[in-house]
């Protein structure tokens, strides 16, 4: 197991200790339990280790996992897998806590960023603010029949645009070092399938059809400028990276005081599709594919 992994654990209160017992799963590995600790785990926290390869874990390696485990402990996988979103829900609905790569790294440069220093910031090269035109058609990222296909519904479509919201955020970041430099990004909210990603490329006109508005909730502007952090933050390879370090990677995260926010009127391609028989007519978002009967 690696360092990063150990050094994590160490940073959130965890340190298993082992129960002298072999647990033989394959792909597996029990690293011990934990006292329960505040802010941690109620009872005692039983600590697995799923090895580092090249395959995604499986729901048949979570049943496999289940049958080892304590009811009597509550349960935390630190995965070197990748884990798919089925995986993750069936871990989460057997009351599993999991931990992939992208955790770990966020745990030790967390750490990183709360060292003191006393270095003089570096001056900040500035590069903008992202510009987005007013009225911009984002790329459809779905293939329309391959959709329909899964759809139990026969019936006739027709284009339509509809309506999202670009957030157009620009901040400056600092290393523990107090290394500072700018980001920006591109988000989009797509209310229609309730997702918010990262517009990496753009169209700049419009297309003269039929323009659907969004009526409902739009997602809460505190999660969205959470979001938006989690986006700016950036995480590098140093120049002359110490191989003593558990963590490689150079950490630049969000001065929030510098954070500039803007939103504009986006829209989204997407269908409408009209039931054959009923006549009731349904919204295709062409960025998820998520099908949402029109009122």
């Amino acid at each position: 197991m690696s360092e990063p992994i150990l050094k994590a654990l160490e940073l959130v209160g965890i340190q298993p200790s082992s129960t002298g017992i072999e647990v033989n799963i394959p792909g597996f590995r029990h690293l011990g339990t934990s006292e329960p600790k505040a802010g941690v785990s109620t009872r005692s926290l039983s600590v697995w280790h799923a090895h580092p390869s090249h395959l995604p874990l499986t729901v048949q390696d979570v049943d496999r996992l289940m049958l080892n485990l304590d009811d009597n402990h509550s349960n935390l996988l630190i995965s070197e897998r990748i884990v798919p979103d089925a995986v993750k829900d069936a871990l989460s609905y057997n009351g599993i806590e999991v931990w992939n790569r992208e955790k770990i790294s966020l745990i030790l440069g967390d750490e990183e960023l709360r060292q003191e220093s006393n270095q003089k910031p570096k001056e900040i090269v500035e590069s903008g603010h992202p510009e987005l035109i007013e009225g911009t058609v984002v790329p459809p990222e779905i293939n329309l029949p391959r959709t329909l296909e899964s759809i139990p519904i026969k019936g006739t479509t027709r284009p339509v645009l509809l309506e999202g919201k670009g957030w157009l955020a620009s901040a400056t970041l600092q290393s523990k070092d107090a290394e500072k430099m700018q980001s920006q990004a591109i988000l989009i909210e797509n209310p229609w399938s309730k997702e918010i990603y990262k517009l990496n490329q753009q169209r700049t006109h419009s297309f003269e059809i039929q323009k659907v508005s969004w009526y409902g909730d739009w997602t809460n502007s505190n999660e969205v400028i959470a979001r938006i952090k989690e986006t700016l933050d950036t995480r590098m390879l140093p120049k002359n990276p110490d191989a003593g370090k558990t963590s490689l990677l150079k950490w630049f995260k969000t001065i929030e005081s510098t954070m500039r926010i803007e939103t504009k009127e986006i829209w989204i391609p997407g269908w409408i599709l009209t039931d054959g028989e009923s006549g009731s007519e349904y919204i295709v978002d062409g960025i998820s594919g998520s099908i949402t009967k029109r009122e």
